[in-house]
């Protein structure tokens, strides 16, 4: 997808929710050794947001490490697939263009393989 496609298209990952379970059965878990080395990197660890976090593959992977982790994706169906497979991430159904938070609220934002589906508009600059 290129930047000038149509919003709607940014949309076109809400579908994944029709086979939530089959896409946290297959998609891949992230190796242990990137939460470490971005641990490592940050602090501290009190807030984590991962957005686009489909099933949550990427937050379940710093559990225990932050005081609080919040998932936020547009799809209700994953979301509540992410919601009965880890209760403690809190789960926001939002874009990540439309999620706010206060300023310095959050200590790491994590986007695993999801970029692509964000519009990239807001955040690059002729």
């Amino acid at each position: 997808m290129h930047a000038t496609g149509k919003p709607s298209e940014w949309n076109l990952g809400k579908k994944f929710g029709e086979i939530a379970d089959t896409y946290d059965c297959f998609r891949p878990d992230y190796p242990g050794e990137i939460s470490s080395r971005i641990l490592g990197a940050i602090a501290p660890h009190h807030r984590l947001v991962d957005l686009r976090m489909g099933t949550g593959k990427m937050a379940r992977g710093f559990l225990g490490e932050f005081d609080g982790i919040v998932g936020v994706g547009p799809d209700a169906a994953m979301a509540q697939k992410l919601r009965k497979l880890e209760p403690r991430i809190q789960v926001r159904i939002a874009t990540a263009e439309e999620i706010v938070f206060p300023a310095a609220s959050v200590d790491l934002v994590t986007i695993g393989h999801a970029l692509h589906w964000m519009d990239p508009r807001p955040h690059c600059r002729a």
